[in-house]
This record gives structure tokens, C-alpha cells and sequence, in this order.
């Protein structure tokens, strides 16, 4: 052992950029209150390496961007959902709300999924639905790129894992038990490989069960308008006319796809929306109500208490001083 990489922890932190109107000091701070675990820097370099770990619960605010770096991440949101967008264009600096869909690798993530990429493009990282809960494990050495290939043959977005899987308690436990065994480069090598040979398994799994489904081209085009357009009006009326599908089976098939209706899937974005203006602005809750696509304030009132459990004023109150200094 020759030196920390706790460096990396400061690049990582310090290549985080604001991606809506949440503030980025306050993600900065969420990250740093959480403890990440800094494992040492090993000479030589194991084959495989985990330079950092970090986990994150009870997350009701986060949208950041985060620039390119040496490694990869393997993502694993516990509860909540939210949303992950990996830069095609290497050229460009950040992601944007209003960035081109196009050019964006566009990836959900629910309850038990898990995801294994590449950190060499800028991605941005935001919550859908609170409270949220996750783990990022960041990989190196040179090995890892080897398993990522693996992963990425068998599947190309998120995926939820099994319910029999040991998966989930072989991630809880390997970040236990760093900060009394990080210092051995011989135990940490043995668990990140076994941790990643199972990931693979599973992701193959995952993609021999759903054969013969993919997701059709036009529920990604549905999805992508709701993400540029989510404050203007739709319908399954209008969804139908526009795509000449039955309304029926676009909602059967959107629900399949992406674990919710349509127009929850599109309220949803309206109110993760709704809480970055109830932080970050001081306009009314009507006027929030319709800048994200509600006509109705009061109907608003209501899906919005039975999202987070409370009112919008309320949620004003409680969460407004995390995200004041821009």
C-alpha cells in the first residue's frame, strides 16, 4: 500500500455539475454525508479494484451530471426508481434537460435493478420517485473492462433482479464489510470477482427469460416525448391517433415495458418536476401546478400528497434549505 485514493472521491465530486435546478452543493453534500467508503491504492494494481463506494438512502432530492472519468460504476437502486443518461457525443460537456433525445442513452431504473457501464461519458443520474435508495460501486484494473463486455453482450439497459437472487445480499454485505477488510487487496479482489461473475450470471438470466420480448419503437418514442414534453397535454386518444395503435394496447404494452401506465409514468415526471420548482423557486403552488402540466391545481394537490406522503406547501417547507445556495 503506497498511497489512498481518496482523490478520487474529490475528481468524482468535483466533475459533478447541476443538471436542473436542484443545486449541486446540495448533491455534493448529500454524497459527502453519506460516508463513502475510500479503499486504499494498492501497488501493484490488483485486476480488479474498487476505488470507492458509496451508498445512499432515504434520497427525496438528487439530479446531477457527472463527467467522464477512468472506470466503470455498477449501479443498484434498492427503492425508489429514477433515471440514468449516458452522452453518445463525447464531445459535449453536460446533459441537458432539453438535450437532443437523440443523442443521449436513455436508461429507468425501479426497485432491485441494477446496471454495469462505463464512466468514460458525461451521464447524468436523477430520482423519479422518493424515497430513494441505491448503491454505486466504482470499478477498476484491468480486468473489469473484460467483465463489462460480458454484461453488456447480455443485456444493454437495466434490469430488475430476481427475487431467489443472492445478488442483492452479496452487495450489502461486500459494502459492510470494506471498511474492515479494504485493506487487503487479496480479500477485495476474490469479492469483486465473485460479486461481478454473479452480476453476469444473472444479466444472462435476465436476457435468455425475456427472448423473445423487446420493447417496441414506438413505446421509446412515446417515453422519450413524455421526457421533452412532459408539461404538455397527452391523451391515450391522442397517443392512438398519432401512432395508429389501439389506446388499449399502447397502455397494456407501455405498462409492461415500463412498470407503470402511461399517463402515471408521464404524472410522475410532472411531480419529480413539481419538487425541483417547490425548492427552488418561490412560485405558487398553482403556478408550479401548471408549468408541469396540470390544469387542475387541486388534482395536483392530491396525486402529489399521495406521491410523497404530503402537500406541496409542506414539502416546500421541509426540503426548501437543502437546495438554497446554488
Amino acid at each position: 500500500m503506497v498511497s489512498t485514493t481518496a482523490n478520487f472521491l474529490s475528481n468524482f465530486l468535483s466533475g459533478m455539475t447541476s443538471a436542473s435546478k436542484v443545486s449541486v452543493s446540495a448533491m455534493r453534500r448529500l454524497i459527502e454525508h453519506a460516508n463513502p467508503l475510500i479503499t486504499p491504492l494498492f501497488d501493484p494494481e490488483p485486476p480488479l479494484f474498487l476505488p470507492a463506494a458509496l451508498s445512499l438512502s432515504d434520497i427525496r432530492i438528487f439530479d446531477a451530471n457527472f463527467a467522464p472519468t477512468d472506470g466503470y460504476c455498477l449501479l443498484f437502486i434498492t427503492e425508489g426508481r429514477g433515471f440514468l443518461e449516458i452522452q453518445k457525443n463525447t464531445a459535449q460537456n453536460t446533459i441537458q434537460e432539453d438535450a437532443d433525445l437523440i443523442d443521449i442513452n436513455h436508461h429507468s431504473f425501479k426497485k432491485n435493478s441494477l446496471f454495469f457501464f462505463p464512466l468514460s461519458k458525461h451521464w447524468r443520474l436523477y430520482l423519479e420517485n422518493a424515497p430513494w435508495k441505491f448503491y454505486l460501486f466504482f470499478l477498476s484494473g484491468a480486468s473489469v473492462s473484460y467483465y463489462n463486455k460480458l454484461f453488456s453482450d447480455s443485456v444493454k439497459e437495466p434490469f430488475v433482479i430476481s427475487g431467489s437472487s443472492m445478488l442483492p445480499v452479496q452487495l450489502s454485505h461486500l459494502y459492510d464489510a470494506l471498511s474492515d477488510c479494504k485493506n487487503d487487496p487479496l480479500w477485495l479482489d476474490e469479492q469483486l470477482t465473485s460479486l461481478l461473475c454473479l452480476t453476469i450470471k444473472e444479466a444472462r438470466c435476465h436476457a435468455q427469460s425475456s427472448l423473445p420480448y423487446m420493447i417496441p419503437s414506438y413505446l421509446i418514442s412515446i417515453r422519450n416525448s413524455f421526457h421533452k414534453n412532459f408539461a404538455k397535454p397527452f391523451s391515450l386518444a391522442e397517443l392512438e391517433t398519432q401512432y395508429k395503435i389501439s389506446r388499449f394496447r399502447i397502455a397494456h404494452e407501455f405498462t409492461a415495458a415500463f412498470g407503470q401506465s402511461p399517463i402515471a409514468y408521464l404524472n410522475c415526471l410532472r411531480l419529480q418536476k413539481a419538487c425541483e420548482l417547490l425548492t427552488c423557486s418561490d412560485d405558487r403552488i398553482g403556478e408550479i401546478s401548471t408549468a408541469v402540466g396540470f390544469e387542475n391545481t387541486n388534482h395536483f394537490i392530491n396525486l402529489f400528497r399521495r406521491q410523497y406522503g404530503m402537500t406541496p406547501g409542506t414539502y416546500r417547507k421541509h426540503y426548501q434549505g437543502t437546495t438554497a445556495d446554488r
